[in-house]
């Protein structure tokens, strides 16, 4: 396969992608970003390329200093970053919940290229943890014994029972 058919399969696949997905230059401006950054983001292509990463004001993001003095990302001295967890703010001003993975993109004598980052939304996974831990908290405010729940008289007896000592 010639380099032309490659980068056509690429294109469809970074389209295809559910993860959002940016290529992050050696000073942090976005480069790029797929179809779905455009959708948890908010941000068309046009409106983030060109811009400093910390447009989405990631609360994961380290900020170190470098020998000149600038601050500037962990990312580019540790390497990567997988599973991170964290929050970043969209277009429109809310907050999203996403797992970000971001690896150091380096050339063949080791100098850095730039970064590539992918976002995957885990809203609704946070969304449900809550709900859980919710109801979790309710079965033991209740009058529960170690979760079981009833107000029938047969149920109350069974837990009575239950709560007496051998």
């Amino acid at each position: 396969m010639n380099m032309q058919e490659i980068n056509r399969y690429l294109k469809h696949i970074i389209g295809a992608m559910n993860e959002g997905l940016m290529l992050i230059a050696p000073d942090g401006t976005m480069l790029m970003v797929n179809k779905a950054f455009e959708e948890l983001t908010g941000y068309k292509s046009e409106e983030a390329v060109g811009r400093p990463c910390t447009l989405l004001h990631c609360d994961a993001c380290e900020n170190t200093l470098n020998k000149d003095g600038a601050s500037w990302c962990a990312l580019f001295q540790q390497g990567q970053v997988i599973k991170k967890h964290c929050s970043i703010i969209k277009k429109d001003g809310s907050c999203l919940t996403v797992l970000k993975n971001a690896s150091l993109l380096k050339d063949d004598e080791g100098i850095p290229l730039g970064a590539v980052e992918t976002l995957t939304d885990i809203s609704e996974v946070e969304r449900l943890d809550q709900e859980v831990h919710n109801l979790c908290h309710q079965l033991e405010i209740k009058n529960a014994f170690h979760g079981i729940v009833g107000n029938s008289p047969s149920c109350r007896k069974s837990i009575r029972s239950l709560r007496r000592p051998l």
